[in-house]
């Protein structure tokens, strides 16, 4: 029932004048857009600084950077994310590690990505894998962060310091 420019929606409710209508029709599209999550789907175009090499790597040079090493990351609801690296780096990565996929989940722009890696390294009785884990702030379109690669032993005293290693990669990267 209306009446002089208002609506009335129910008996009892307070009416809403028509002319006002609009503005809380939009108010409460924003309340109910305002729990969306951010969407990180895409490909993305990294430069990549390497640190020291303590697990001993193949091709692995300290302070070289990589540019551009590509990452495509698929999302799947809210949090989860899984991303594969492209190009030259992705056959290096797979040589180095035995795998490009990683996987993981966001909290409030923050990423943490796993690889496990199945490569086996055989130094004397010392049996090792490489694996990865990709920490990075997403804001404003542009990722930043580090790729950190350990060293899973069998536990023998013949690994050493493998036992302890880390290589890591600071990188930042946008999605063109």
């Amino acid at each position: 029932m209306t009446t002089s420019g208002q609506l009335f929606y129910a008996q009892g409710m307070r009416s809403v004048p028509y002319r006002l209508f609009p503005f809380f029709l939009a108010l409460t599209f924003l309340v109910a857009c305002e729990g969306e999550a951010p969407d990180y789907a895409g490909a993305y175009m990294l430069a990549l600084t390497s640190g020291e090499n303590e697990c001993r790597l193949e091709n692995w040079q300290s302070t070289q950077t990589l540019f551009p090493v590509s990452l495509d990351v698929l999302q799947q609801g809210d949090q989860r994310l899984s991303a594969t690296f492209g190009g030259e780096f992705q056959a290096w990565i797979n040589g180095a590690v035995g795998g490009t996929n990683l996987s993981g989940k966001t909290e409030n722009d923050r990423w943490k990505l796993e690889l496990f890696g199945n490569r086996p390294y055989v130094e004397g009785s010392c049996v090792y894998t490489i694996n990865v884990v990709m920490e990075a702030l997403f804001e404003d379109e542009l990722l930043s962060g580090e790729i950190r690669y350990r060293a899973t032993t069998n536990g023998s005293p013949n690994c050493g310091t493998l036992r302890s290693c880390e290589n890591s990669q600071r990188f930042n990267g946008a999605r063109p």
